[in-house]
């Protein structure tokens, strides 16, 4: 959505190249922060983060960052919630929503170059359903280790609903600012 703002160069290469390793250092940088909450799931920016990569930058941009993010944290690096990392994290029980970030930033970021979710209500319906993917893939895997998995989960929904309206909000904001820059 913000590709037709946003342009470091005018070579395609380069510009999306930059873009890329922008994603990937946000990633990094908030897909460490968690809150502790009174549940066994924390809330954490990984959601917030690769939605907005998928949701500034599109599909192609979002794909090839949030695999190398989760290719990172699989070697060692410390990207991971909690600044954790290792196979054993995408092996154990919040597995399920590192992979579904994949899945959800190709969905996210392809929809969002439909012109309808470039709308506000259409780009606050992306929010949601970007947390929903992530939510429902995160659930059939926790339920895997824990029988009770939606005691696990609800708790965490006003967090996603709270990254949703603020995610939404910033990229509204940014439209606003920066719509007179597109006509240049």
């Amino acid at each position: 959505m913000l590709n037709q703002f946003i342009w470091f160069t005018k070579q395609y290469f380069f510009d999306s190249l930059i873009k890329s390793l922008l994603s990937l250092v946000f990633l990094c940088l908030l897909c460490p922060v968690k809150f502790n909450i009174q549940s066994e799931m924390p809330i954490t920016l990984q959601s917030f983060a690769v939605i907005m990569v998928a949701m500034c930058f599109g599909w192609q941009i979002a794909k090839g960052a949030v695999l190398t993010y989760i290719i990172a944290g699989a070697i060692g690096l410390p990207v991971f919630a909690d600044y954790k990392s290792g196979v054993e994290v995408l092996a154990g029980t919040t597995g399920g929503f590192i992979i579904s970030f994949f899945i959800a930033s190709l969905i996210i970021g392809w929809l969002i170059e439909k012109p309808w979710f470039q709308k506000p209500i259409g780009n606050l319906l992306l929010w949601f359903m970007g947390h929903g993917i992530i939510l429902f893939i995160g659930t059939i895997w926790i339920s895997f280790f824990a029988p009770d998995c939606l005691s696990i989960i609800i708790p965490v929904l006003p967090g996603a609903v709270i990254k949703s309206i603020v995610g939404w909000g910033l990229i509204q904001l940014f439209v606003q600012l920066t719509k007179n820059r597109k006509a240049e």
